[in-house]
């Protein structure tokens, strides 16, 4: 008797972890899919905004980091990339294409954080 109220209840906890899993991956794709197109990506060194720039418009460049590091950043297809940089973790190297409006690259030891955003909003 024990055994049919045990295999019972890890059918409701299967089911419900699969509903809660659905529920959860509705909620990421919406989000997604409404997200507005990115447009441009703000650079800040150290919490001040060195550049805004257009992502329609490809090429490479580098910016200057906090305490002579450097980040050499890609513009390509509306998408932007740290694609080389002096600290020692490259974690912002490895997070790849930045594309969509809120996502950020941050590179701690050189204080730079790249945010994507649907217009271009320069300091106050």
């Amino acid at each position: 008797m024990k055994e049919g109220k045990i295999s019972a209840t890890r059918k409701r906890d299967w089911i419900l972890a699969a509903v809660l899993l659905g529920a959860a991956a509705i909620f990421y794709l919406a989000g997604r899919l409404g997200a507005s197109p990115a447009a441009y990506a703000r650079i800040e060194i150290n919490g001040v905004l060195v550049e805004t720039v257009d992502l329609a418009e490809d090429r490479t460049f580098s910016v200057a980091g906090y305490n002579g590091g450097t980040n050499e950043i890609q513009v390509e297809k509306g998408k932007i990339s740290v694609i080389s940089a002096t600290c020692p973790d490259k974690v912002c190297v490895n997070r790849g294409w930045a594309e969509h409006t809120g996502d950020t690259i941050v590179c701690l030891p050189n204080r730079m954080i790249i945010q994507i955003m649907a217009e271009n909003i320069s300091d106050p």
